[in-house]
């Protein structure tokens, strides 16, 4: 497959995400951050796997683990997880299970200002327009021609620049899915 194939793909693809982002994207998006630490109840492994598990039953993804062991033999994981609202609910609801909680701070913050796509789309939409206008110019022009060959490097910046800007929207979009996190510690 082409790369330019590729990348026509990719930006249908993206243009579906683009619009759901957009729609999210107008209510305030407010991240909830969680940093918990256990000492586990049970044994260690016991409790790392439950939290494993309850990981994959909400669909959240794994950040970041950090795991450590000292020399008499107390052990530490942390885990950075992105989650979805649903998923923060359930999991934060479901940490005792895994032992007694010895810290636990929520911190909230208004990111709508950092994930507005407006300005984005904006952008995207110029770019197409600009691409469109070199499209018809290009069909008037003698193949092979300096100014044909111009044209032509126009319309291949503009579409890398399409391409590049509507990944940065993906991004985004990923982040208005899962954009809250939780820090679990687990010590034993």
């Amino acid at each position: 497959m082409k790369t330019h194939d590729i990348k026509r793909k990719m930006t249908l693809m993206i243009s579906m995400i683009i619009a759901s982002v957009i729609s999210i994207a107008q209510n305030p998006v407010i991240v909830k951050t969680l940093d918990v630490t256990v000492y586990a109840a049970t044994k260690y492994e016991t409790a790392k796997q439950q939290l494993y598990d309850m990981i994959d039953s909400t669909g959240s993804t794994i950040s970041s683990v950090s795991e450590s062991k000292t020399d008499n033999e107390s052990q530490t994981t942390t885990l950075i997880i992105s989650v979805s609202e649903k998923a923060f609910r359930i999991i934060d609801k479901e940490l005792p299970s895994l032992g007694y909680i010895s810290s636990k701070t929520l911190k909230s913050e208004d990111k709508s200002a950092v994930l507005d796509t407006s300005a984005l789309s904006r952008e995207i939409d110029f770019l197409k327009k600009q691409k469109l206008q070199n499209e018809t110019l290009l069909a008037t022009l003698v193949k092979g021609s300096d100014q044909y060959v111009e044209v032509w490097k126009k319309i291949s910046e503009n579409e890398e620049k399409i391409f590049n800007k509507e990944k940065l929207l993906a991004n985004a979009a990923f982040e208005l899915l899962k954009p809250h996190k939780i820090i679990v510690t687990i010590n034993y």
